[in-house]
């Protein structure tokens, strides 16, 4: 088994990004032990050679977790932005976050309708 920082170092990643790819499913097989990332090194060598694949159920749920944290991310973006409009904030930074939420609701309304087309 190769830990988080194993995995980082043969990647030539941040410890960070492979614990977040090893906890996303980034990099599929990992396994959290207590407070710690593993994966097998029959897994990162699959993984590594592309010949690791998921099943449909696998995509299907890393997908549904991925669309549920956006729409949870520009759930509070939203009410951040409604909370400086309340506390008077100074205008460029509600305008700055306004157009970073625009444009962020624009692509992910776009993906939803390419999905959905291709559905």
């Amino acid at each position: 088994f190769f830990c988080s920082e194993d995995v980082a170092r043969i990647l030539g990643l941040s410890i960070l990004s492979a614990r977040l790819y090893l906890k996303d499913g980034k990099i599929p097989g990992g396994v959290k032990i207590g407070r710690r990332w593993f994966i097998s090194s029959k897994n990162l060598d699959k993984w590594l050679s592309g010949s690791f694949v998921f099943t449909k159920t696998q995509a299907e749920q890393i997908e549904e977790k991925l669309v549920k944290n956006i729409e949870t991310t520009l759930t509070k973006m939203r009410q951040k932005q409604e909370e400086l409009k309340r506390d008077s904030a100074p205008r460029e930074m509600v305008e700055k976050l306004q157009r970073r939420l625009t444009g962020i609701e624009n692509y992910w309304e776009d993906y939803l309708k390419e999905k959905i087309r291709d559905s």
